[in-house]
């Protein structure tokens, strides 16, 4: 009887395909307006979400005490979850929003904020793979004030042989004045 050789199995050649394999279904598709995000690809990448975080801020040159911070929740913007791209009726590409994560510190006067957003991007039946960006706003208001208006640009390129790529987008030193009143973060396409 004749063996035939075989080549040995190479775990981290399958290892990264299958994780991202795996993560498009945790997500469970783009939430939809004030719904709450559910773990992916973020889940312990900034730590645990907890409503209170506590900070170490310097107290006196020979002691620290921590402090507790309210990390105000990120909430995707009412339309905001899903942006298309189209051309001449047909739609090139649609992206949309799986999950947010956030981390919060105090920095003097201000709360300090790193907001994590991750999604995916399908070609539509006009589209074709390449590169493919779309403008994001994230913003802060407390009351009738806005405190914050950034506007990033999520970006990623759909490879040759695939209909689809995940994005991911970290936004970091988002400075928002400290103050009372109930703070409100969302984050969402523009369009």
């Amino acid at each position: 009887m004749t063996r035939v050789g075989l080549r040995p199995f190479h775990y981290a050649s399958v290892g990264l395909p299958l994780l991202l394999a795996l993560s498009g279904c945790m997500g469970g598709g783009a939430p939809s307006a004030g719904s709450t995000p559910q773990p992916g690809l973020f889940a312990g990448l900034f730590g645990p979400s907890t409503s209170v975080t506590p900070v170490a801020t310097p107290t006196t040159a020979t002691a620290e005490a921590p402090v507790d911070v309210e990390c105000p929740k990120v909430e995707i913007r009412d339309g905001g979850a899903n942006v298309r791209q189209s051309a001449d009726k047909a739609v090139r590409v649609q992206l949309s929003i799986r999950n947010v994560a956030r981390e919060c510190s105090v920095q003097g006067e201000s709360l300090m904020m790193k907001i994590g957003i991750e999604g995916i991007a399908l070609i539509g039946s006009a589209g074709k793979p390449g590169p493919v960006s779309a403008p994001l706003t994230i913003t802060a208001i407390r009351g009738d004030k806005t405190l914050v208006n950034r506007t990033a640009l999520v970006k990623t390129v759909i490879p040759a042989d695939d209909e689809q790529a995940l994005f991911r987008l970290i936004e970091d030193g988002i400075k928002i004045p400290l103050g009372k009143g109930e703070l409100s973060v969302t984050v969402g396409f523009k369009g």
